[in-house]
């Protein structure tokens, strides 16, 4: 009997603790979501990913991933990249099966690398971030967007490696028409020695373009 009560009185002690963290937590998002509010988008993406950490450490990943991809948007949208990849690796950590932040990250990824990539080159880092996301849109079912965006990608870049996974890629997902126009622009560049030049300011004006339409998309 004893022994009964005493189990009855830990289980009732352990409940009372847990709806007091949910009421800390609720409270504490609460006045994160009035912080984030401000007029600041400077301050948006650290508040809401601040938020994302708490909702993470409390078990609550569905919650974490939203607060995530808000302060993703907000990091987007200030021009705070190194922290919007931050965030991004916080969801596929947290999430491993999420399409949206693998989109991003490799649109981040490959923004920020393509001033040292040469012609024939793919980092090893670029080359994974196409693939897990490739992979992540099959296996959500979202091969057409993918698709969409590899192709804007595509258009982006002047470097011939990455155009040509990128080609590999859309014949993998199914787009063999867009695979093999791909491919078949980069043969004949190379036979007419038309390669393209690589044009480092367009390609950051391209690129800053796909970025603030990858906020608004």
């Amino acid at each position: 009997m004893f022994a009964r009560l005493l189990e009855f009185l830990i289980l009732r002690g352990e409940r009372a603790s847990q709806a007091r963290d949910q009421a800390d937590l609720e409270a504490r998002l609460r006045q994160l979501e009035k912080e984030a509010a401000t007029p600041s988008v400077d301050l948006r993406g650290v508040v809401l990913s601040g938020a994302g950490d708490l909702c993470l450490t409390s078990g609550d990943i569905p919650r974490a991933l939203t607060y995530f991809g808000r302060a993703l948007d907000g990091y987007m949208t200030a021009g705070h990249y190194d922290s919007a990849l931050a965030v991004c690796r916080k969801m596929i950590d947290s999430s491993p099966t999420v399409v949206r932040a693998r989109c991003t990250l490799t649109f981040l990824q490959l923004g920020k690398d393509l001033p040292r990539l040469e012609n024939s080159e793919v980092s090893a880092r670029i080359r994974e971030s196409f693939l897990s996301y490739a992979a992540a849109a099959r296996n959500a079912g979202n091969t057409e967007l993918a698709i969409h965006c590899l192709k804007k990608m595509a258009a982006a870049t002047d470097t011939g490696s990455v155009r040509h996974l990128i080609g590999d890629i859309l014949f993998d997902l199914g787009a063999v028409d867009d695979g093999a126009e791909l491919h078949c622009s980069l043969f004949e560049e190379h036979l007419a020695g038309t390669e393209r030049k690589r044009d480092l300011a367009g390609q950051q004006q391209r690129w800053a373009k796909l970025l603030s339409d990858a906020v608004t998309g």
